[in-house]
């Protein structure tokens, strides 16, 4: 059985052999901030954070999906281990997959499109799994993908057209390779995944093999001042709790971007077979769980 030492050494090792596949394909890191004036509001059922900051409120991280994809419009590629704190609900501590508290991988790159962040993601993760291999042994690892369009995921098991994929149906979708499901309808994924003009986003999910849940979310992003503040008030949204986000997109400093984000802790998990992701760090913040 691997203990937590040897858990956290494999951690370490997966974030050296991320810094330097970024920063061998000229990609900058950037430091992810902890506090802003906007977050993802789109969680899947989580909610944001938020704390008095000289006498206003500011929100906590949940995503740093608005910042990077300003980053890669100033600097061309980027990446970060990103902070990100996400109260889930209590039931989410049955799934094993799921923490309060995580850190995030995330790579975002200036004119690129869904299909460059997806062959990008498999370079990475074929290289990240052969050297933790070569390096610890620990299990055998599958290398392989497959991909799904959403329409083919939810015909051949019987998802509502327009919901999320659940938690549990990930479990039976997953086969012994990676599984990508690509194109989410409109209106089942954030303001910011960029339509195609046909109902469908430029968007995808990656899926851990054997089971392990949710390895990824990604896709294009929505660039332009008035679609975005279209998708926003279709979906419902305060349009002056994004007012820095929409102010940039007006001053058309934001250029087109893609990009992703893959859970170091539920990553690591995989990597290392384990049960729980609360295994997969030293200070594991379940939800609805206080702890030291």
């Amino acid at each position: 059985m691997i203990t937590r030492r040897e858990v956290i050494t494999v951690q370490n090792y997966i974030l050296d052999i991320t810094r330097r596949f970024f920063r061998d394909k000229d990609f900058l890191e950037i430091q992810s901030p902890i506090i802003s004036t906007v977050t993802d509001p789109c969680l899947r059922g989580a909610e944001t954070a938020s704390i008095e900051y000289y006498g206003s409120k500011m929100k906590i991280t949940s995503s740093m999906i608005f910042h990077k994809q300003f980053a890669a419009s100033l600097f061309g590629k980027v990446f970060s281990i990103s902070p990100n704190i996400r109260l889930e609900s209590e039931t989410k501590k049955k799934t094993k997959e799921h923490l309060a508290e995580f850190r995030q991988i995330e790579i975002e790159i200036a004119f690129s499109t869904y299909r460059d962040i997806m062959k990008l993601a498999e370079e990475f993760l074929v290289e990240l799994t052969e050297e933790i291999d070569k390096k610890f042994q620990l299990r055998e690892l599958p290398r392989g993908f497959k991909e799904y369009s959403y329409k083919e995921i939810v015909s051949k098991y019987g998802i509502e057209y327009g919901e999320e994929i659940p938690c549990d149906m990930e479990k039976t979708i997953s086969e012994d390779r990676f599984i990508w499901v690509t194109e989410y309808p409109y209106g089942s994924r954030g303001f910011y995944d960029r339509d195609n003009g046909n109902g469908l986003l430029r968007d995808f999910d990656l899926l851990y093999p054997n089971g392990f849940g949710e390895a990824s979310s990604g896709g294009e992003r929505e660039y332009e001042y008035e679609k975005v503040k279209e998708k926003m008030l279709d979906l419902g949204l305060n349009l002056h709790d994004f007012k820095d986000y929409l102010d940039i997109l007006e001053s058309g400093k934001m250029k087109p971007t893609a990009g992703l984000g893959i859970g170091l802790e539920r990553l690591t998990r995989y990597i290392c077979g384990l049960e729980s992701i609360e295994e997969a760090t030293l200070f594991p913040r379940l939800p609805g769980v206080l702890s030291f």
